[in-house]
């Protein structure tokens, strides 16, 4: 069997470095796999091509070049009629849509319409709709585990939307969900730790590619917020917006736009170095931390002191820990939680778990 995927936002950041990965892998040779995939279907905003026995290595570079024959598109469920027309009676096909989009909205309907009226499965690495969308259509979203993999929404991937849903379906009790999400926020913390300047550090993060393209976003904490939302709701709960405490990373007179940002940096410099300073002579870091307390239905996100040598203080770089309680232990998920790589590696990992019949490979 194919396991047939239709990148939407292909061109972007996200869908380039997975299309990318899944030919330097050899995610789509049939000597190494017995499914192995194809890229049939690649989006950009308004265009979208389509190849029936997919795209070879070269094929992203040709859609972005105009070398690879197009066609417009005004909505992404004009894209969803066409491969329903491709694919009506074909057998030992399995057709996935990969979202590497930062849509909110308009990808939350297409969600819904795929999963509502086909057999085609979901990857999704974008936060927005899982967050814009009511608690109810969440719900429904993730009710059938191998047609929605979201697992990348929150720390890249790491491991931590899994295991909420096996606490979940073996009836655990879990009693809090706490760590550093944001990859980016963590990588800052660590190079004001020592000795690096908030505003070089924040350059650093942006040439190594960790921050959202908007990166006022991460700098907000909505980032993080997002993160720990959805792992609320992946637990079961619906929280109100009077139970979620949020306090941003950098103060918000700061963040009205990037240009007031930069205005103020020598302010937002000297902050971070006294606070820092500060924590120090306690024995302590800063780090950006969420937390979920069920029992209380509330959820708390921004800046801490933690113990140099915690949990959270000794993580290092960009690496992001959670840590999910229940009764009989807690379970520790630590991984990298930015970069391309990461990303593009854990959308596959989604991608395994919805083969039909997987075989390991040879």
């Amino acid at each position: 069997m194919y396991q047939d995927l239709v990148i939407l936002g292909a061109t972007g950041k996200v869908g380039s470095r997975l299309f990318k990965h899944l030919f330097e892998r050899k995610d789509n040779d049939s000597n190494y796999h017995e499914n192995p995939t194809r890229v049939v279907g690649l989006s950009r905003k308004g265009s979208w091509a389509y190849s029936e026995r997919g795209f070879r290595s070269d094929g992203l570079e040709g859609f972005k070049g105009g070398e690879i024959r197009s066609q417009s598109f005004e909505k992404f469920d004009e894209i969803l009629y066409n491969m329903q027309l491709h694919y009506s009676g074909l057998k030992n096909r399995n057709l996935t849509f990969i979202d590497c989009t930062s849509l909110g909205k308009e990808m939350l309907g297409f969600y819904k319409k795929v999963l509502r009226e086909t057999n085609f499965n979901i990857v999704t690495s974008n936060k927005n709709p899982l967050v814009s969308c009511d608690f109810k259509t969440f719900q429904e979203l993730i009710a059938k585990p191998p047609r929605f993999g979201y697992g990348c929404s929150v720390m890249a991937g790491a491991g931590i939307v899994n295991e909420i849903k096996y606490s979940r379906d073996l009836n655990d009790e879990i009693l809090k969900v706490e760590g550093c999400l944001s990859g980016t926020l963590g990588f800052i913390c660590y190079s004001i730790q020592n000795g690096l300047l908030f505003s070089k550090a924040l350059e650093e993060a942006i040439n190594l590619g960790y921050t959202e393209t908007d990166y006022l976003i991460d700098l907000r904490g909505k980032d993080a917020l997002n993160k720990i939302i959805i792992l609320s709701r992946t637990a079961g709960y619906n929280l109100l917006k009077k139970s979620i405490l949020h306090n941003p990373f950098v103060d918000k007179k700061y963040l009205g736009s990037i240009g007031v940002l930069h205005k103020n940096m020598n302010y937002v410099n000297e902050y971070f170095f006294k606070r820092n300073r500060n924590a120090a002579r306690k024995g302590k870091v800063l780090r950006y931390i969420a937390s979920f307390d069920p029992k209380k239905l509330s959820i708390g996100v921004g800046p801490r002191e933690v113990d140099k040598d915690g949990e959270f203080g000794i993580l290092k770089g960009a690496i992001c820990r959670t840590s999910l309680y229940i009764p009989e232990t807690v379970i520790p998920i630590e991984c990298a939680g930015a970069g391309l790589d990461v990303t593009a590696r854990n959308i596959r990992k989604d991608l395994v778990d919805q083969l039909t019949n997987r075989v390991l490979r040879k």
